[in-house]
C-alpha cells in the first residue's frame, strides 16, 4: 500500500487517469490500493483522475527522502537535484524503482555518464519530462555525449524520455513496458540495425514520439497487441506506415498530424481505430478500406492539400460523428454520404489560420438532407457553390459565410438556431 502510494505521489500527481495509473503499476493489488487511499482521504479521484494535497505529496517525498543520505540508494528520486547527481556522478544502486526529472526546470546541461542505468536493476519508472512545440525549447538540457549502455531492468513499465539526444533507443527489455514516451526526440529509428527482430511488447498501451522530428519510420507492431494509443504528431520525416500494422487489435487513437512527407500506409488500419487525425498530411487519396474501421468517431483530414477525392461510403458508419476536410482539394462528396448515418459535424471550408478560399468544392450531393443527427454544416469561403441541397430536419448552425456565388438558399430547417451568411 505504501509502495503505491509513494509512486503516485511522486510520479503521477498531474491530474493523471486513473486507469493508466491502474495499468502502469500493473499489478493485482493497485485498482484496490488506490481505491483504499482514496478512501483513506490520502488522494481524491475527480471526473477519474487522481491528485493529492501539496502537504501529503511533501510527506510522501519526505519518506523517500529518509530511506538513506545517499540519494543512490533511495527507491524514488523525485527531486532535479538528486537525479541529476545520480545522472552525472553514477551513482544509482539497484535500490532505485524511479527516477522524476523536470527538463524545464534545468540550471545547467547536465551530461548523464554512459553507465548510468547500468546498476539499477529495479527500475520500474524512468520519467525526464520536459516537452515543448517546436518553436519553444529549453536553455538547458541533458546530454549524451558517449552514447548509453544497454538498460539492466527487466521491470521498466514507464519510460519517457522527452527531447532525448540519441539516433537510437538504448537496449532494453520492453516486456513489462506499459507507456514508451519520447517527445521532440532526436530518434530516426527506435531500434537499431541489431534490435530490429520483433519485440515482445503484450504489455505496451501507448507510445508518443510527438514531434520527433528525424523519425523515419517506425517498427514492427505487430506484438503490440494492446496498444491503444499511438501519437506521432509532426515526426515530419515519416513516409509511410507499415505494411504490418494491422495486428493490434485495440488501438483506438492515432495521431499523424503534421506528418508532411506521409503518403502511405492507410490500408491496413485496425479496425478497432475510433481517432484518426490525418491533418496536414501529404496523402493523395483515401483507401476505400478506410470505411472498415467501423468504430470510427472523427476523421481529420484539414490541410491534406493533395487529396481530391472522397471515397465511396461502402457501408453503414455507425459512430462516426465529425469529419474534417477543410482546406483541402476535394471536389465533391458521394451521393453515399448517407450513410454517415450519426454524423454531426461537417468542415468543408479552408482552414482559418491560413486564410484563402475553397474554389474547388461545387456542390453537395441532394442525400445530404438524409443526414438526421447534422448540427453543424460549416461551408465558409466555398466560393464556388451556386446552390445548397435539401438540409437536414436537425441542422443548428449554418456557416455560408463569403461564399460568394451562392444564389438561394433551400427551406431552412425550424431546428437552426446559428446563420451565419455574410458576404453571400
Amino acid at each position: 500500500m505504501q509502495g503505491i502510494f509513494l509512486d503516485i505521489a511522486c510520479f503521477f500527481i498531474n491530474q493523471v487517469l486513473r486507469k493508466e495509473v491502474e495499468s502502469i503499476l500493473n499489478h493485482t493489488n493497485a485498482t484496490i490500493g488506490i481505491s483504499v487511499l482514496i478512501d483513506k482521504s490520502l488522494i481524491i479521484e475527480s471526473k477519474e483522475r487522481l491528485e493529492m494535497h501539496d502537504l501529503l505529496r511533501q510527506m510522501a517525498r519526505a519518506i523517500v527522502c529518509d530511506e538513506s543520505k545517499d540519494c543512490g540508494n533511495r527507491s524514488r528520486l523525485c527531486s532535479n537535484k538528486d537525479s541529476c547527481n545520480v545522472l552525472e556522478r553514477n551513482t544509482g544502486t539497484s535500490a532505485i524503482e524511479g527516477i522524476l526529472l523536470d527538463l524545464s526546470q534545468l540550471r545547467k546541461d547536465v551530461k548523464v555518464t554512459r553507465t548510468a542505468f547500468s546498476k539499477m536493476f529495479n527500475l520500474r519508472l524512468l520519467k525526464l519530462q520536459g516537452f515543448r512545440y517546436p518553436n519553444g525549447g529549453y536553455n538547458f538540457r541533458l546530454s549524451l555525449l558517449d552514447g548509453l549502455e544497454p538498460f539492466v531492468s527487466d521491470d521498466l513499465k514507464y519510460f519517457q524520455w522527452d527531447t532525448y539526444p540519441l539516433k537510437y533507443l538504448p537496449y532494453f527489455n520492453p516486456e513489462n513496458l506499459v507507456q514508451l514516451i519520447m517527445r521532440r526526440s532526436q530518434l530516426e529509428l527506435l531500434w537499431n540495425e541489431d534490435q530490429r527482430q520483433p519485440l515482445e511488447l503484450v504489455k505496451l498501451k501507448k507510445i508518443d514520439l510527438s514531434y520527433s522530428e528525424h523519425l523515419m519510420q517506425i517498427p514492427t507492431l505487430s506484438r503490440a497487441i494492446n496498444l491503444e494509443v499511438l501519437n506521432l504528431q509532426g515526426c515530419s520525416s515519416l513516409v509511410q506506415l507499415p505494411s504490418f500494422f494491422q495486428n493490434p487489435g485495440k488501438l483506438q487513437f492515432l495521431h499523424l498530424q503534421d506528418c508532411y512527407n506521409l503518403k502511405d500506409g492507410l490500408e491496413n488500419l485496425p479496425i478497432s481505430v475510433r481517432k484518426l487525425y490525418l491533418r496536414r498530411t501529404a496523402i493523395k487519396s483515401l483507401p476505400e478500406s478506410i470505411w472498415k474501421l467501423k468504430y470510427l468517431e472523427r476523421l481529420d483530414l484539414a490541410g491534406c492539400r493533395n487529396l481530391r477525392k472522397f471515397p465511396e461510403i461502402s457501408g453503414r458508419m455507425e459512430f462516426l460523428v465529425e469529419i474534417v476536410l477543410s482546406g483541402t482539394e476535394i471536389e465533391e462528396l458521394p451521393k453515399s454520404i448517407d450513410n454517415l448515418t450519426r454524423l454531426e459535424t461537417l468542415h468543408l471550408g479552408p482552414l482559418e489560420r491560413f486564410g484563402g478560399c475553397n474554389k474547388i468544392i461545387k456542390f453537395l450531393p441532394n442525400s445530404l438532407c438524409k443526414l438526421l443527427h447534422l448540427q453543424g454544416l460549416y461551408l465558409t469561403r466555398c466560393s464556388s457553390i451556386e446552390e445548397l441541397p435539401p438540409l437536414p430536419r436537425g441542422l443548428r448552425e449554418l456557416n455560408i459565410g463569403k461564399c460568394e456565388r451562392l444564389k438561394s438558399l433551400p427551406e431552412l430547417p425550424s431546428s437552426l438556431e446559428y446563420l451565419w451568411a455574410e458576404d453571400c
